[in-house]
């Protein structure tokens, strides 16, 4: 083959090549925005019990400001919360932690070199095949 044939041959197996990176790049992106919506979801969810705690300890503040005893009830649920709370703090941290590496992995992927210069061939390439 000529050199010209073999410069397109190459060129376009470079082409493929790029075009799979930046596919598996987007993948990646989109797998970690996937699982990163999920762990807001479980931190929103420790938030939900979070509030729900606090609200049973201004009804057991306002019960003792007012003089009344606390009920059998009001000990059951306080012991556990009591139980579940250093449990549910620690949880949260880790999600915390979990969606900032996902949320800093996501930046730097959108700012990866090799992955921008690929979204730019992709747009020069659906241009010129417009053309």
């Amino acid at each position: 083959p000529s050199p010209a044939v073999r410069t397109k041959e190459c060129l376009e197996a470079r082409l493929r090549e790029l075009r799979e990176q930046c596919l598996q790049l987007k993948r990646d992106m989109n797998a970690s925005v996937t699982e990163q919506k999920l762990l807001t979801t479980r931190l929103m969810g420790l938030e939900r019990e979070r509030q729900r705690r606090d609200r049973l300890l201004r009804a057991m503040l306002q019960r003792d400001s007012a003089g009344l005893k606390l009920g059998a009830d009001m000990f059951h649920r306080l012991e556990e919360e009591r139980n579940s709370m250093v449990t549910s703090r620690q949880r949260q941290q880790e999600l915390q932690a979990q969606i900032d590496a996902k949320e800093e992995w996501i930046q730097n992927l959108k700012r990866d070199r090799g992955f921008t210069q690929i979204v730019e061939l992709q747009v020069e390439l659906s241009s010129w095949q417009h053309e």
